[in-house]
């Protein structure tokens, strides 16, 4: 309700200057899926336009089911005159959803809530991008040349596979780990050409569960490096970094490897694929981040569950010719590129307008 109370007050102060302009309202995110509907019951204006956008998956109508409050969070969103969804798989998901607990009607991706909520609900997959300007310039500053040499003169020059996340149960980092692990067994000839920087952010460190989740990781990691006869093969950084010492760090690795379990898109895909302009990193990412189906071509894929499709991910990686590695790196950055976040917001507004909204 306080977002709601804000939201009438700005309301207010709008139609005090406009009085017949359209008022948009633009929600993001899970947490404000019943938002919506409070706008809704608070104005009652026909020139009021409502977007909601998701930024995690939607999950299977079976697995929505089961939450408690699964039918007043789908008429909560079916206020709003569009949803979008970063990948086409959540907007199926979200539409059989709606499809099997509210009984609508679904024509070309607009639903029938007039029932619900008197209007039509358009739903639109648009995936989210970034800012890539900003990371290609940093990457060629002479400052960042100058770290990024220094830093792989400081690992022998060995080939350097990156790990970028927050310290959560879904960036599937224990997984990783549990990857590099069966790749140091499964390929012993190669585990001393190698060195893996983990940059683990903190995250809800006052948490119980991820507390113990990154006892765990500590445990893992000490683990793994103690099979190394020689230097330890997993540098692990609990810290974050600045954005000139990251885009260092994204620049200098040969590899990043990501292993979510489950991710809206994962942005750290699109900075790694920006930063890499000059040098052709090769981006492994799991099947299970949004971001694998923007980058299909351009990346590795596999299931972050199963430790022998990571290590086997690495080894294809690390034997993938040149040509290829720039072929696949020259997709992924004209994608990176044209994606960009002030597109993804340009075309979610353009068909609000679009529609006849």
């Amino acid at each position: 309700m306080l977002f709601a109370d804000a939201v009438y007050k700005d309301y207010l102060e709008f139609r005090k200057n406009y009085p017949k302009d359209p008022y948009i309202i633009w929600v993001h995110d899970y947490h404000l899926m019943l938002l919506p509907q409070m706008i809704r019951n608070k104005i009652n204006d026909s020139n009021l336009r409502l977007m909601f956008f998701l930024h995690i998956p939607f999950p299977h109508p079976v697995i929505w089911e089961n939450i408690a409050a699964s039918r007043e969070l789908l008429e909560g969103l079916l206020h709003c005159d569009i949803i979008g969804f970063h990948i086409f798989e959540y907007q199926k998901h979200f539409m059989n959803a709606c499809l099997r607990e509210l009984n609508v009607e679904i024509n070309e991706f607009v639903i029938n809530a007039k029932s619900i909520s008197g209007i039509e609900v358009k739903t639109i997959s648009c995936p989210i991008g970034i800012n890539p300007t900003r990371f290609i310039q940093t990457s060629r500053d002479d400052e960042i040349k100058i770290a990024r040499r220094n830093l792989r003169i400081r690992y022998q020059n060995k080939t350097i596979v990156l790990g970028v996340d927050r310290l959560d149960y879904m960036k599937g980092v224990y997984q990783k780990l549990k990857g590099i692990e069966r790749f140091t067994e499964k390929y012993k000839e190669m585990k001393n050409e190698i060195v893996f920087i983990q940059l683990a952010i903190p995250s809800r460190q006052n948490v119980p569960s991820y507390q113990k989740l990154k006892n765990s990781v500590h445990q893992l990691v000490s683990e793994i490096n103690g099979k190394s006869i020689k230097t330890p093969i997993i540098e692990h950084w609990d810290q974050s970094l600045d954005f000139k010492q990251l885009v260092t760090v994204y620049s200098a690795s040969d590899i990043c490897l990501i292993t979510s379990v489950r991710d809206g898109m994962n942005l750290v895909a699109f900075e790694y694929v920006a930063s890499q302009n000059q040098h052709h990193g090769l981006l492994l990412l799991s099947e299970f981040a949004g971001a694998e189906r923007s980058l299909a071509h351009g990346v590795v894929s596999f299931n972050p569950w199963n430790p022998d499709e990571i290590a086997d991910a690495l080894n294809e990686a690390l034997k993938m010719s040149k040509e290829e590695k720039e072929a696949k790196h020259k997709w992924a950055f004209n994608h990176v590129t044209k994606h960009t976040a002030d597109n993804w917001a340009n075309i979610l507004i353009s068909e609000l307008v679009d529609s006849g909204y």
